[in-house]
């Protein structure tokens, strides 16, 4: 049995995808193009914080 160090469900999928649409921009991309490439990720990092959240509760997870 081998254990899963992943940070999150389909961690190498999504660094992956994230990668492959960096790679694939001019070097001379805007900003907003690396923003969209970087979607896929920055969703799930959002949605894994709203999920900490809850759990937690909004007392508890708000930052000092």
């Amino acid at each position: 049995m081998v254990a899963d160090n992943s940070p999150f469900e389909d961690y190498e999928e999504t660094l992956r995808e994230a990668i492959v649409a960096l790679e694939a921009l001019p070097p001379n991309a805007s900003r907003t193009d690396v923003i969209y490439a970087l979607g896929p990720l920055s969703t799930k990092a959002v949605n894994l914080e709203n999920e900490i959240r809850t759990r937690l509760g909004e007392a508890n997870f708000a930052l000092s």
